[in-house]
């Protein structure tokens, strides 16, 4: 029982809309420069794929439609935060 394609399409339209407003909305905040001399020193990171699903393609089985997320977690997260002045995500989109 997996997401259609259109169903799979539109939770990313909503995502992407959110994160639009997100952006436009956390601009006119002022970024704090406290600790910005400092090193960030990365405690963890990674990567994993949202959704897809494999088609059938010339003999083989490639996913398609799928989203492609990489992360990064700051050692200090308290710093992360006092910089950011929220604890909402940072979202980048290509």
């Amino acid at each position: 029982m997996g997401l259609s394609t259109s169903m799979f399409a539109g939770k990313i339209r909503v995502v992407v809309g959110i994160s639009r407003i997100l952006l436009i909305a956390s601009a006119g905040f002022p970024v704090i420069a406290s600790g910005a001399d400092a090193p960030l020193i990365i405690a963890s990171q990674g990567n994993f794929y949202i959704g897809g699903k494999y088609v059938e393609s010339n003999g083989d089985q490639p996913m398609v439609g799928q989203a492609y997320v990489q992360f990064q977690i700051p050692e200090d997260r308290r710093l992360l935060l006092k910089t950011v002045r929220s604890a909402t995500p940072i979202l980048f989109r290509q």
